[in-house]
């Protein structure tokens, strides 16, 4: 039997994640410091270890560096209320398996949990993300050549001013390689030369390539998945997926699945959103984790969509303070700046479910903007059911 111990100083989020690991045929223990856990741990071997970061006495980190030395086998999952990009980057470059940010889905701790179980423990190794590698050369509009090693296997990606247009992978060549090295951990992940010539076999643009990644990791969803083609991120522009959030913005009680849009046409939904608006604005439906489904926009010059990201990613913060003060679940959102307002509204209740993102000018009245959304209400709603 798979054994498993939290470690968490939240009484009652501690004994709800042993509990439910119980349910599920784990042997999960509890402890409420990190000193407890090393305890714990000089008499039983556990398969892994589920850790929150910041805790009185020995942080995570701290208990992550002792697992490293003491225990290099056993996987850890973090878990953390006050994340930022930063943290996250230290904890994979410190080698887990998994990084939450609080309030999560239990579904996704799950999930989580039974990757990091199925990927072979490498001793005293660090562990590298390629997805979320590759998403910050293309943000970054680098060009640049990247090898990993994944498993047994040496895999090649290059980029052009971000974009990326070769990827080698084993007997693999173009997106399924990409897909195939991003599935797993990675146990190397260095610059390479940038070779002197490449020949591109990537025709997909990257901000759709992460955005199907992050979803086969989300829903474990094969290449050909009905509806795959409906969620990806437009063509134009440059890449704006970001690393996961798994935490969801609808209230914890909601349905533990990820939302998931039928065969529909949410350009053209957001089109016709963006002419009834009559104004020039930008119009677009983004995932919690930064990843734009749909966009339309009006404005010039146009919106850079990495703005949108950064609202997406404000929101996210803005719904777990909410949850974290028990103000209940948020369901919108408005920010106003001297020329502009922009709003953020959920569609859908489901974990995942995207959001409503709608960029105008500051002086368009609030009440005619919720009228022309109330008027697509119904065909967004469709779009996420």
């Amino acid at each position: 039997m798979t054994r498993v111990l939290v470690v968490d100083d939240e009484e009652n989020l501690n004994w709800s994640l042993v509990t439910s690991l119980r349910r599920e045929q784990y042997a999960a223990d509890g402890a409420l410091t990190a000193e407890d856990a090393r305890r714990r741990m000089a008499d039983a071997a556990y398969d892994c270890v589920i850790s929150d970061i910041q805790m009185p006495g020995m942080d995570g980190f701290q208990l992550l560096s002792w697992l490293r030395e003491q225990r290099p086998q056993t996987r850890v999952i973090m878990m953390t209320a006050f994340g930022s990009p930063s943290v996250r980057q230290e904890a994979f470059r410190s080698g887990v398996a998994a990084y939450l940010e609080k309030p999560f889905d239990l579904a996704a701790l799950k999930r989580e949990l039974r990757r990091a179980l199925e990927t072979p423990a490498q001793a005293g190794a660090t562990s590298f993300d390629v997805l979320e590698i590759a998403q910050v050369i293309s943000l970054s509009r680098r060009d640049m050549a990247m090898q990993a090693q994944v498993g047994d296997q040496m895999g090649l990606l290059v980029f052009e001013h971000g974009d990326l247009i070769s990827a080698a992978f084993g007997a693999l060549r173009g997106e399924q390689a990409f897909f195939a090295m991003c599935a797993a951990p990675a146990q190397l992940a260095t610059p390479a030369p940038m070779p002197e010539h490449v020949e591109r076999n990537v025709t997909q643009p990257v901000s759709a390539l992460i955005f199907d990644a992050l979803l086969k990791r989300d829903t474990g969803l094969a290449a050909a998945t009905p509806g795959a083609a409906a969620l990806r991120p437009p063509t134009a522009g440059p890449s704006v997926a970001r690393a996961p959030i798994t935490s969801s913005l609808a209230p914890a009680s909601a349905p533990s699945s990820v939302s998931q849009m039928p065969v529909r046409d949410p350009q053209r939904t957001l089109a016709s959103l963006a002419a009834a608006i009559a104004r020039p604005c930008v119009v677009a439906l983004v995932r919690p984790d930064g990843a734009i489904v749909a966009l339309a926009q009006t404005r010039q010059p146009p919106t850079p969509e990495a703005a949108l990201t950064h609202l997406i990613q404000g929101f996210v913060a803005f719904a777990r303070a909410a949850q974290v003060g028990q103000w209940g679940a948020p369901r919108e959102a408005r920010f106003s700046a001297s020329g502009e307002q922009a709003l953020i509204r959920l569609v859908g209740l489901r974990p995942g479910s995207p959001a409503l993102v709608v960029v105008a000018p500051a002086d368009l009245e609030p009440r005619q903007l919720d009228a022309s959304i109330a008027v697509h209400e119904p065909e967004l709603l469709e779009l996420v059911m």
